[in-house]
């Protein structure tokens, strides 16, 4: 499976691709990072957070996933097989 970022213009990237299982991880770790950038004042500020959270973290996809948003913070997201 694909996870694509769609952005402004109608183009779209593939900011993932896994098994339904790492696609289901990578998607939580995008959205569970949320509020960690929302309250982060700079990008290096979310990013030594981040670190924190993938301290106790063990699986790789949600980790992918949250790093994935501090890069691709505009536009929708689309799995496909």
């Amino acid at each position: 499976m694909k996870v694509l970022l769609e952005i402004e213009g109608g183009f779209t990237k593939e900011i993932f691709n896994g098994e339904k299982a790492e696609v289901k991880l990578f998607l939580q770790g995008f959205k569970d990072i949320m509020p960690l950038i929302n309250t982060a004042s700079t990008k290096e500020e979310a990013i030594k957070s981040l670190l924190g959270v993938m301290a106790m973290s063990y699986d790789t996809s949600w980790v992918v996933g949250a790093i994935a948003r501090l890069d691709n913070n505009k536009g929708n997201l689309k799995v496909v097989e």
